[in-house]
C-alpha cells in the first residue's frame, strides 16, 4: 500500500508577460533542499539555476521560466516564497539620523523593518519604451531580458555592470531600416551584434539605455520610524535583492 499523498493549495498570480494568470503552488521540503544546496556552494549561477528549477516546479511546468522577463520572474518567485515560507519578510536598518550639530555622530540604532511581500507591486513607468528610434533611418525593438540572458553574460566572469556592451547586443530583438527591411537578431551571432553596438554613438547608446532605467521593476515604499529617537525618514525598495538584503 502506497503511502499517502498530502495536497498542496494552488493559487493564482497575473504576470506582466503572460496573458493568463499562472497557477503555483507552495514549494516544499524536496525543493527547499535545491535551494540549500545552491545556497552552500556560494555560487550565483547555481542559485540561478535553484531558481528556476524552484518555479518550474511550482508552475506544474506550464509557464517557460527562462523566457520571463527578468521583473516577472522575480514577482512570480515572490509570490510563491509569501505562500511557502512566510508572507512578511524582516529586514535590519540602522538609523541615520545625526545625534550632533557637526553631523559626525549617527543614532546607529537597528530597527527591523517589515515587508509584506503581497503588497509588492511591478512598477511600469508611463514612459517605458521598447522601441528606439536610431535616425531618420533606423530603428530598434528591444526585448526583455531574461534570467538566461543575465547568466550568459555572467559567464565571462565579470559583474553585468562591467558589460553593458554585451547586455545590449543581446537585448536587440530587430533592427529595423527605414525601407522596411527588418534584421532578426536571432539570425547573427553575439560578435555581430556587439559590433553593431560599438557602431552607435554615445547618444544612441544612452537611449538605449532608457530601456533598462524605466523597464518594470519591483518596487515597495514605506516610512521608516526608530524606535529609539523616533526619527522618520522614507525607505523605497527596488528589485528583488532589496528585500532579502
Amino acid at each position: 500500500m502506497s503511502l499517502p499523498k498530502i495536497a498542496l493549495p494552488e493559487y493564482t498570480v497575473q504576470l506582466q508577460s503572460v496573458k493568463t494568470p499562472v497557477r503555483f503552488r507552495p514549494y516544499v521540503v524536496k525543493e527547499e533542499k535545491i535551494f540549500l544546496i545552491a545556497k552552500e556552494s556560494n555560487d550565483v549561477a547555481d542559485m540561478e539555476r535553484a531558481v528556476r528549477q524552484v518555479l518550474k516546479n511550482c508552475t506544474f511546468g506550464a509557464v517557460d521560466i527562462d523566457a520571463l522577463p527578468s521583473f516577472d520572474l522575480e514577482y512570480l518567485f515572490l509570490q510563491i516564497r509569501a505562500k511557502s515560507v512566510n508572507n512578511v519578510v524582516e529586514l535590519k536598518y540602522r538609523c541615520q539620523k545625526f545625534t550632533d550639530d557637526t553631523n559626525t555622530s549617527r543614532c546607529g540604532t537597528i530597527n527591523t523593518v517589515s515587508i509584506p511581500l503581497d503588497t509588492i507591486q511591478v512598477f511600469v513607468d508611463p514612459t517605458h519604451k521598447t522601441t528606439m528610434q536610431l535616425n531618420t533611418d533606423l530603428h530598434v525593438e528591444l526585448q526583455y531580458p531574461t534570467i538566461e540572458t543575465v547568466a550568459n553574460v555572467l559567464q565571462s566572469g565579470k559583474p553585468l555592470e562591467e558589460q553593458p556592451i554585451e547586455l545590449l547586443s543581446r537585448v536587440i530583438k530587430t533592427i529595423v531600416q527605414a525601407d522596411g527591411t527588418v534584421f532578426e537578431t536571432k539570425d547573427y551571432t553575439t560578435a555581430e551584434l556587439v559590433e553593431f553596438v560599438e557602431s552607435l554613438s554615445l547618444p544612441q547608446i544612452e537611449q538605449i539605455q532608457t530601456f533598462f532605467t524605466t523597464m518594470p521593476k519591483l518596487t515597495y515604499d514605506t516610512e521608516f520610524v526608530c524606535e529609539k529617537c523616533g526619527h522618520r525618514e522614507p525607505l523605497h525598495f527596488e528589485g528583488i535583492a532589496d528585500f532579502f538584503d
